[in-house]
């Protein structure tokens, strides 16, 4: 969070943070202005920074942030009712493709994990910060993780050998996903 924005400052933070860090850390950078009113549009951002973050120089602008939760539920559902639309094209894209079906499962996974972790906080009142952790809270919640598990097991290397498994698993991850999406458009805000 800085007092201005400009090329000079920009500058200023793209220097410290040079060579291979850069790559390695995504720098938000804002106002404070910037920051209270970006809450109601970036509510998961700012509530997953909240929850790991730390105070590397100067004031602590992040502890004191108040996320409303219908905004929250609002992104939530927005995060995967888009994830939703994006597996179904894919699918009709691409439905004779096994590799690209595999490839957008396995880019889908942390968009539906990321958005699973705000339903999950908001249903249960609990924070989540492990990938287990947040599957095993979509159980809770009452979800299938089955697919999701088992795209885990895609992105370390087990490939699927049978068309059939990969076809089960994509629809069984449409359709955990448009549950969960549902399960977000019902939570009171």
């Amino acid at each position: 969070v800085l007092k201005e924005v400009n090329t000079a400052t920009l500058e200023k933070v793209g220097d410290a943070l040079g060579g291979k860090r850069q790559q390695q850390i995504q720098a938000t950078v804002l106002t404070l202005a910037d920051l209270n009113t970006s809450m109601d549009v970036f509510p998961i951002k700012f509530l997953d920074m909240q929850q790991d973050y730390e105070v590397l120089a100067g004031e602590d602008v992040v502890k004191s942030l108040e996320i409303g939760r219908a905004n929250l539920r609002l992104r939530c559902e927005q995060e995967i009712k888009n994830l939703m639309l994006r597996l179904r094209q894919s699918y009709i894209n691409n439905s004779s493709k096994p590799k690209v079906l595999s490839g957008t499962m396995t880019q889908c996974y942390f968009a539906f994990l990321s958005g699973l972790d705000v339903l999950a906080e908001l249903s249960t009142g609990k924070v989540y910060r492990q990938d287990n952790e947040i599957l095993d809270a979509g159980e809770e919640i009452g979800l299938n993780m089955a697919p999701v598990r088992r795209i885990r097991e895609l992105r370390n290397g087990k490939i699927f050998e049978d068309p059939t498994e990969q076809k089960t698993v994509f629809e069984e991850f449409m359709a955990t996903v448009r549950q969960a999406a549902s399960m977000a458009d019902k939570l009171e805000s």
